[in-house]
């Protein structure tokens, strides 16, 4: 059994929808359970952090596929696996930032570094490139926002 939970201003949890207020109910008084603390992803904080990528990518020269310069930062920033190929010959790889992949915590310590490794290989302030990011991502959202207003219609 999964239930969403929300941490009130009290310091409580409290159920965040019906249904799982409902599969609360199903445990009664008494019942020892064990319970996992996970903190889920940030969807917008994820999109951030693809409009990061975006935002690198359109003020560089090198890379000219978002996936690959997403690939090369990521390993920039500490977060790759290292295996051998069938030659011996060690392959490198970005890990996956999906959202099986890490938790809401770690993708926090991620961007952190992933920041710091744009700022060392672009010459960049943490502070520009926020400030430069948040017209980016609202850029982006009104692009996207009228790109689907657009399909409805």
């Amino acid at each position: 059994m999964k239930i969403l939970m929300s941490k009130t201003l009290s310091g409580q949890l409290k159920p965040c929808y019906d249904s799982d207020a409902e599969l609360l109910k199903k445990i009664k008084a008494g019942d020892d359970v064990e319970i996992e603390i996970k903190r889920p992803r940030n969807l917008a904080f994820h999109r951030k952090t693809f409009s990061l990528f975006n935002l690198v990518l359109d003020n560089q020269e090198h890379y000219k596929n978002l996936e690959e310069l997403r690939k090369d930062l990521t390993i920039e920033a500490g977060y790759f696996t290292k295996r051998y190929n069938m030659h011996g010959v060690e392959i490198i790889e970005a890990q996956s930032i999906s959202f099986a992949a890490m938790n809401q915590d770690t993708f926090d310590e991620y961007y952190q570094r992933l920041l710091d490794a744009i700022c060392n290989n672009y010459g960049m302030l943490k502070s520009d490139i926020e400030e430069n990011l948040i017209n980016y991502f609202r850029s982006e959202e009104r692009r996207v926002g009228k790109e689907c207003r657009s399909r409805w219609s």
